[in-house]
């Protein structure tokens, strides 16, 4: 079926990947009906509901912290060989432990993609996250 073939494709995406700024994969079921990943615990939730549904305010060095550690994971990505695309940054991929702690998580749209491919058939991701040259049709 297609969802065991699509977790299969986000488990190989990213078990090997180990980086403070990633969700810790530990392992997976792959047998129907009991399909699920299984990644370390991150109590403090994503960070869209802590500022959509919890309307916390975060410090600017909260802030400030947060996005060095995406950033820094963003990097780790890219630094791979093939490079990693996570496509599909978001809030909701975002999630907090119990120190306030920012990971990145959701790995199902990532692809490694070599320097001379740089073009996609499909974009993937989330439309409202996408940067604008995405759309663009000229560029495909």
């Amino acid at each position: 079926e297609q969802i065991v073939k699509d977790l299969v494709r986000e488990v190989e995406s990213f078990r090997h990947l180990d980086h403070p700024g990633l969700v810790r994969f530990l392992g997976a079921c792959l047998e129907l009906p009991h399909l699920c990943l299984v990644t370390e615990y991150m109590p403090g939730g994503n960070l869209h509901q802590l500022l959509h549904v919890r309307k916390v305010r975060l410090s600017r060095g909260q802030r400030l912290r947060m996005a060095i550690q995406l950033t820094d994971a963003v990097a780790y990505l890219h630094a791979q060989n093939p490079v990693i695309v996570h496509r599909d940054l978001k809030t909701m991929n975002v999630v907090l432990d119990r120190e306030m702690n920012a990971k990145l998580c959701d790995f199902g749209l990532t692809e490694p993609m070599e320097f001379t491919h740089i073009t996609r058939k499909s974009n993937g991701g989330s439309p409202r996250y996408m940067a604008p040259e995405l759309f663009d049709e000229r560029l495909r």
